[in-house]
């Protein structure tokens, strides 16, 4: 998928690496964590240019998928609120974040 964003374009397929949402059971669905919703997910990516960038994507019919750029310590928040480990580019917001 290709999004423009601030004049930018940003495709998901050249990404260098990505990583989707968790989700949780509930007792009944898969719960996205990022969005609460069984139906809304999220995908972080970072670009060939080390860009980090949230695609917003839905199950609901006509729905459109969104994206927006994330600064470095929101991607980094982002991905360790999904349990995943940081990438040494953004090692270094890791004490900030986790405290």
């Amino acid at each position: 998928m290709r999004y423009k964003i601030d004049g930018k374009i940003y495709d998901t397929e050249t990404s260098t690496r990505h990583w989707a949402s968790r989700q949780d059971f509930d007792g009944s669905n898969m719960i996205d964590r990022a969005t609460g919703s069984q139906w809304a997910q999220q995908t972080l990516y970072r670009s060939p240019k080390g860009t980090y960038y949230l695609e917003h994507w839905s199950q609901y019919q006509d729905s459109t998928a969104t994206a927006e750029v994330l600064p470095p310590a929101e991607a980094a928040a982002w991905l360790l609120e999904m349990d995943y480990c940081l990438p040494a580019d953004l090692q270094q917001f890791a004490d900030e974040i986790l405290g």
